[in-house]
């Protein structure tokens, strides 16, 4: 889906978006009417990635270490750092590591920079 937003038709600059609408590109003049456009696309992945969500916790069984870092996680939604696991919990840095790891492999947190870890919602 392609949007473009007219020109003046006395602009030598507005023969490209002209060329877009006349292609099949939706006229769109504000951010509402783009908003309105995309609606059905957002609930439809918004409904998606419930599904997945579900789909996952319903898989995925959790060894101990897994079920102490999601219970850190499921308190701490904007992140948590790699140190603040070490501190929190009882786990060598490698087997903290190895367990992080194995988590996001199986899609239920994700790495972020500077050894953050956040819950894949």
């Amino acid at each position: 889906m392609f949007f473009a937003v007219p020109g003046s038709i006395f602009s030598r600059y507005s023969h490209g978006t002209h060329h877009l609408i006349k292609s099949g590109a939706q006229l769109v003049e504000n951010v509402a009417e783009v908003m309105a456009s995309i609606e059905p696309l957002a609930a439809w992945l918004k409904e998606k990635n419930s599904q997945t969500v579900v789909h996952i916790k319903e898989e995925v069984d959790l060894d101990p270490k897994g079920k102490s870092i999601m219970e850190i996680l499921d308190t701490n939604l904007d992140g948590v750092s790699i140190d603040y696991f070490l501190e929190n919990l009882d786990i060598p840095f490698g087997e903290l590591s190895a367990a992080l790891i194995n988590l996001e492999l199986k899609g239920v947190l994700r790495s972020l920079p500077g050894k953050m870890y956040i819950k894949n919602h």
